[in-house]
């Protein structure tokens, strides 16, 4: 699991990228990429969950990710 919200987003970016439908002949030209409902799958550690959970909140909620860290103690009440 990546160490900062950041370099999560932009593996899951790499790994739709990946895997999206470049032979799709749509007629546009966003090369066979269709943006839509991506989802990402990630193997998390015990000591990875604080900002896993984070990162699921932000989406969830529709928040940024950039400002989350993997600090226990920024979750807290009054933290």
């Amino acid at each position: 699991f990546p160490l900062n919200p950041i370099d999560y987003l932009h593996r899951a970016g790499r790994t739709a990228r990946g895997g999206a439908d470049r032979d799709n002949d749509d007629g546009g030209d966003k090369g066979g990429v269709r943006p839509g409902n991506g989802r990402v799958t990630a193997l998390v550690a015990k000591r990875d969950r604080v900002l896993a959970m984070a990162i699921e909140n932000a989406v969830r909620n529709g928040d940024p990710i950039d400002g989350l860290s993997s600090r226990k103690s920024d979750y807290l009440p009054g933290g």
